[in-house]
């Protein structure tokens, strides 16, 4: 009998002592607020030749940017960006990585899956093409401005926006080359991994 007491004892404490948190569940099935992004209904291509909805990240905190595959400077240092908020999370983070292609009309899904291989972006990363509508929608939703230039390049605000598990926008990191800390503790508090 008191080895039986003892071995639950044993049990409660180290069940006490953990320090792992579970991971937020969010029910999928569960109505969108009013200003989740996921209430945006466009069809958007990925660069591995398949149709996504952006509700199909439902469930998982969401690190999102608008880039284009030509650009020579700001978008390959906001990619940087975001990889080091990637690195800056733990491996079993189930966070999802989304690049939205400003130029359609060029960024093909061939020149989106180049982009993929140059930059090295593992399996949770996305990036993705739609029509010019749906991207302005996205960039208006976003409050991202983009124009483009006489010379074919796009002059564009430097953001990385990153969503809940639910589409609603939890923090902004602007710029470049910015401390990625801030953005890593607002995605390691919505996955439940907070320090």
């Amino acid at each position: 009998m008191t080895r039986f007491f003892f071995l639950i004892f044993a049990v409660c404490g180290l069940a006490a002592c953990s320090n792992e948190a579970a991971p937020p569940t969010f029910d999928t099935s569960a109505p969108l607020s009013e200003t989740s992004l996921y209430l945006l209904d466009a069809a958007w291509a990925t660069d591995t030749e398949n149709t996504v909805h952006l509700a199909d990240f439902r469930g998982r905190p969401v690190a999102l940017s608008m880039i284009y595959t030509s650009c020579g400077h700001a978008c390959p240092m906001i990619v940087s960006d975001i990889k080091k908020i990637e690195d800056g999370l733990p491996e079993d983070a189930e966070v999802e990585f989304v690049l939205v292609s400003f130029d359609p009309d060029r960024d093909s899904i061939e020149k989106l899956h180049a982009y993929r291989e140059a930059h090295g972006l593992g399996e949770n990363w996305t990036i993705l093409r739609s029509e010019e509508v749906d991207v302005r929608t996205l960039a208006a939703l976003l409050d991202v401005r983009y124009r483009f230039e006489a010379d074919g390049n796009i002059a564009h605000s430097n953001l990385i926006t990153l969503l809940d598990a639910g589409g609603e926008i939890i923090g902004r990191q602007e710029g470049l080359g910015n401390d990625p800390a801030n953005s890593i503790s607002i995605l390691r508090e919505a996955t439940g991994l907070a320090l």
